[in-house]
């Protein structure tokens, strides 16, 4: 059985690096759907949380999951992308390394910080280096906007002849705990230092807001870069994505 969210509240005591984007999914809907569910057994005991966002979504485990069960709820609300901290065994299921920072400390750095008094280009900038599709911009700025704006999430970017060519992004900071999804290095501006800069500077922000872990998963092999910068192994999570 699946019912959906009315209080936060209910996921006390579920830990998940993915816990972050649950609270953000909760507090930042977009559509109709999105939101946070809970996973039930016919006893009453939780299985699984998850949030939908924007055709997204993210699970955590907390029982024996009945995924059939998920599966026809997704298919049934056109659910494309899933994250999750347990195997699905989804065809093209992918695993990713879990990275984890605790005692954040950071350091200011020569990067710029994303505020209220930010201007639309700022984030436009931003946007460009982390995605390709153009067309969602006004979706994602509308929301990540007033993320930031409620210290929800941080964002650094480093500029050169006033043109952002790299950004670390956490677009998830709930409690103690954030989860940083987003950090790019234009091309061409690569191997100078700028992306450990940014995520250095974001680390700083976070520690600001008294945020304690941050989480982050990557490539394989990415996770030296993140190591170098004091992050250590801390599991793994499942990605599906639809092209």
């Amino acid at each position: 059985m699946i019912n959906r969210v009315t209080d936060i509240n209910n996921l006390s005591g579920v830990s998940s690096p993915l816990l972050p984007l649950i609270y953000g999914d909760f507090d930042f809907s977009v559509n109709d759907t999105d939101g946070a569910y809970i996973q039930y057994d016919t006893q009453g005991e939780m299985l699984c949380a998850f949030s939908l966002k924007n055709g997204s979504a993210t699970v955590l485990k907390s029982g024996n999951v009945n995924v059939e069960e998920l599966e026809a709820f997704f298919g049934f609300l056109d659910v494309c992308d899933v994250i999750s901290d347990f195997p699905f065994g989804f065809q093209n299921e992918k695993a990713l390394p879990v990275l984890s920072l605790n005692n954040l400390s950071g350091k200011n750095t020569l990067t710029r910080i994303l505020t209220s008094e930010s201007t639309l280009n700022e984030y436009s900038e931003i946007y460009d280096l982390l995605n390709k599709d153009s067309d969602n911009f006004p979706q994602w700025y509308s929301v990540f906007s007033k993320k930031i704006n409620n210290s929800k999430a941080v964002a650094a970017y480093k500029c050169v002849d006033g043109k952002a060519v790299s950004t670390a992004v956490s677009t998830a900071v709930y409690g103690e705990n954030a989860v940083i999804s987003g950090v790019f290095t234009h091309r061409e501006y690569r191997h100078k230092g700028f992306a450990s800069e940014c995520v250095l500077s974001v680390l700083n922000e976070l520690n600001k807001l008294n945020t304690e872990s941050a989480f982050l998963w990557c490539e394989n092999d990415k996770t030296d870069f993140y190591k170098k910068l004091g992050f250590s192994s801390a599991g793994q999570v499942y990605i599906r994505k639809e092209i």
